[in-house]
Protein backbone atom coordinates (compact mmCIF):
# COMPACT_ATOMS: atom_id res chain seq x y z
CA UNK A 1 0.00 0.00 0.00
CA UNK A 2 1.30 3.40 -0.90
CA UNK A 3 1.43 6.14 1.66
CA UNK A 4 -0.19 9.32 0.56
CA UNK A 5 0.92 12.65 1.95
CA UNK A 6 -1.88 15.08 2.49
CA UNK A 7 -1.04 18.74 2.51
CA UNK A 8 -1.33 20.29 5.91
CA UNK A 9 -3.95 22.89 6.61
CA UNK A 10 -1.24 25.48 7.10
CA UNK A 11 0.31 24.86 3.68
CA UNK A 12 -3.11 24.96 2.00
CA UNK A 13 -3.84 28.33 3.64
CA UNK A 14 -0.42 29.64 2.61
CA UNK A 15 -1.10 28.56 -0.95
CA UNK A 16 -4.33 30.56 -0.93
CA UNK A 17 -3.28 33.65 1.03
CA UNK A 18 0.46 33.75 0.72
CA UNK A 19 2.95 33.45 3.59
CA UNK A 20 1.68 34.18 7.08
CA UNK A 21 2.24 37.72 8.32
CA UNK A 22 3.41 38.37 11.85
CA UNK A 23 0.57 39.09 14.27
CA UNK A 24 -0.08 42.68 15.21
CA UNK A 25 0.25 43.61 18.84
CA UNK A 26 -3.15 44.19 20.33
CA UNK A 27 -1.88 46.36 23.19
CA UNK A 28 0.16 49.42 22.35
CA UNK A 29 3.31 50.08 24.31
CA UNK A 30 3.28 52.91 26.80
CA UNK A 31 5.86 55.63 27.06
CA UNK A 32 7.45 56.11 30.50
CA UNK A 33 5.33 59.24 31.00
CA UNK A 34 2.12 57.35 30.21
CA UNK A 35 3.22 54.48 32.47
CA UNK A 36 3.85 56.92 35.32
CA UNK A 37 0.55 58.73 34.73
CA UNK A 38 -1.33 55.43 34.73
CA UNK A 39 0.33 54.38 38.00
CA UNK A 40 -0.46 57.75 39.60
CA UNK A 41 -4.09 57.44 38.56
CA UNK A 42 -4.26 53.92 39.92
CA UNK A 43 -2.84 54.98 43.31
CA UNK A 44 -5.44 57.75 43.57
CA UNK A 45 -8.19 55.36 42.55
CA UNK A 46 -7.21 52.77 45.18
CA UNK A 47 -6.99 55.33 47.99
CA UNK A 48 -10.29 56.97 47.03
CA UNK A 49 -11.97 53.58 46.82
CA UNK A 50 -10.59 52.37 50.16
CA UNK A 51 -11.81 55.44 52.08
CA UNK A 52 -14.82 56.20 49.88
CA UNK A 53 -13.84 59.81 49.40
CA UNK A 54 -13.79 61.88 46.21
CA UNK A 55 -10.47 62.68 44.59
CA UNK A 56 -11.14 66.40 44.97
CA UNK A 57 -10.97 66.06 48.77
CA UNK A 58 -7.82 63.97 48.54
CA UNK A 59 -5.91 66.62 46.59
CA UNK A 60 -7.50 69.63 48.31
CA UNK A 61 -5.09 72.31 49.47
CA UNK A 62 -6.63 72.30 52.96
CA UNK A 63 -6.25 69.51 55.52
CA UNK A 64 -9.99 68.60 55.38
CA UNK A 65 -11.43 66.07 57.81
CA UNK A 66 -9.13 63.82 59.82
CA UNK A 67 -10.11 60.73 57.80
CA UNK A 68 -9.26 62.52 54.55
CA UNK A 69 -5.89 63.59 55.95
CA UNK A 70 -5.21 59.99 57.05
CA UNK A 71 -6.19 58.65 53.60
CA UNK A 72 -3.84 61.18 51.99
CA UNK A 73 -1.00 60.16 54.32
CA UNK A 74 -1.58 56.48 53.55
CA UNK A 75 -1.63 57.30 49.83
CA UNK A 76 1.72 59.06 50.06
CA UNK A 77 3.11 56.15 52.08
CA UNK A 78 1.90 53.57 49.53
CA UNK A 79 3.18 55.64 46.61
CA UNK A 80 6.61 55.80 48.24
CA UNK A 81 6.89 52.29 49.69
CA UNK A 82 4.83 50.11 47.34
CA UNK A 83 5.38 51.92 44.07
CA UNK A 84 8.91 53.16 44.64
CA UNK A 85 8.16 56.81 44.03
CA UNK A 86 10.48 59.36 45.57
CA UNK A 87 9.16 61.44 48.45
CA UNK A 88 8.97 64.41 46.08
CA UNK A 89 6.89 62.45 43.57
CA UNK A 90 4.58 60.96 46.18
CA UNK A 91 4.05 64.38 47.76
CA UNK A 92 3.42 65.99 44.36
CA UNK A 93 0.83 63.30 43.59
CA UNK A 94 -1.30 64.63 46.44
CA UNK A 95 -0.37 68.28 46.03
CA UNK A 96 2.04 68.31 48.97
CA UNK A 97 5.74 68.92 49.63
CA UNK A 98 8.35 66.16 50.02
CA UNK A 99 8.72 66.96 53.73
CA UNK A 100 4.98 66.42 54.18
CA UNK A 101 5.31 63.08 52.38
CA UNK A 102 8.21 62.12 54.68
CA UNK A 103 6.11 63.05 57.72
CA UNK A 104 3.21 60.99 56.36
CA UNK A 105 5.48 57.97 55.84
CA UNK A 106 6.74 58.22 59.44
CA UNK A 107 3.19 58.48 60.82
CA UNK A 108 1.87 55.55 58.82
CA UNK A 109 4.91 53.41 59.66
CA UNK A 110 4.35 54.11 63.37
CA UNK A 111 0.68 53.08 63.06
CA UNK A 112 1.62 49.74 61.50
CA UNK A 113 2.05 48.36 65.02
CA UNK A 114 -1.74 48.03 65.13
CA UNK A 115 -2.61 44.64 63.55
CA UNK A 116 -5.80 45.94 61.91
CA UNK A 117 -4.02 48.85 60.25
CA UNK A 118 -1.14 46.60 59.25
CA UNK A 119 -3.54 44.12 57.61
CA UNK A 120 -5.38 46.85 55.71
CA UNK A 121 -2.10 48.38 54.50
CA UNK A 122 -0.90 44.95 53.39
CA UNK A 123 -4.12 44.49 51.41
CA UNK A 124 -3.78 47.91 49.73
CA UNK A 125 -0.12 47.17 49.03
CA UNK A 126 -1.14 43.92 47.31
CA UNK A 127 -3.71 45.75 45.18
CA UNK A 128 -1.09 48.29 44.10
CA UNK A 129 1.43 45.56 43.29
CA UNK A 130 -1.14 43.85 41.05
CA UNK A 131 -1.81 47.22 39.44
CA UNK A 132 1.88 47.69 38.71
CA UNK A 133 1.98 44.23 37.12
CA UNK A 134 -1.00 45.14 34.95
CA UNK A 135 0.69 48.37 33.88
CA UNK A 136 3.78 46.39 32.89
CA UNK A 137 1.63 43.90 30.95
CA UNK A 138 0.00 46.74 29.07
CA UNK A 139 3.43 48.13 28.43
CA UNK A 140 4.51 44.84 26.86
CA UNK A 141 7.56 44.44 29.11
Amino acid sequence: MRSVEYPSTKSRLEARRGPARPRRRVVATLSPDEDYAMLRGFIMLVVCWAWRIPQTELIATTRCRAEVAWARQVGMYLAHVSCGMSLSESGRLFGRDRTTAAHACRLVEDERDDPAIDASLDALDAVLRVGRILVRCCEGA
